[in-house]
């Protein structure tokens, strides 16, 4: 009975260590890829404050602070989330591969933020962001007309 009881014990004690073992390895290739689609999510929100002139003043009245918008801090911002899509790609090249072949382009999206940030009147850059990040909803998010958003003065 001993044999039994110590041989059930050490069956239980492998099953329980392989099951541990699966999880880290899943939540450590998994990791990289939420991390995209939260970054994904940040790039949305940020380019819908961006078109809607609304988000802007209803900003400033809920923080009490002047309605003028900075272009600067809003060219910065895109610049930083540009930059971080980038180093995702650079950082985790399986999982890059991997959201490329679920239908996104992060690197191509990231090379187009940043460019945005340069050149705000661009928008087939906002248009090629919203289809290399499949944002369905594109005309929504993304204004038609040209001059929808200015991130340097003129």
């Amino acid at each position: 009975m001993s044999q039994l009881l110590t041989t059930w014990v050490e069956g239980a004690g492998i099953e329980l260590v392989l099951i541990g073992s699966l999880w880290l390895a899943w939540i450590f290739a998994t990791r990289h890829i939420r991390d995209f689609f939260d970054l994904r999510l940040r790039i949305r929100r940020q380019l819908e404050r961006m078109a809607d002139p609304e988000a802007r003043m209803r900003a400033a009245k809920a923080a009490a602070v002047p309605s003028e918008w900075e272009p600067a801090q809003a060219a910065e911002g895109i610049r930083v989330l540009g930059y971080e899509l980038l180093g995702f790609a650079h950082r985790a090249p399986l999982s890059a591969h991997l959201v490329k072949l679920l239908g996104y382009d992060p690197i191509g999206a990231g090379d187009q933020l940043v460019s945005l940030a340069g050149d705000g009147q661009l928008v087939f850059r906002c248009r090629f962001v919203a289809q290399a990040l499949r944002f369905r909803e594109e005309p929504a998010d993304i204004p038609a007309e040209v001059g929808f958003i200015r991130l340097r003065p003129p």
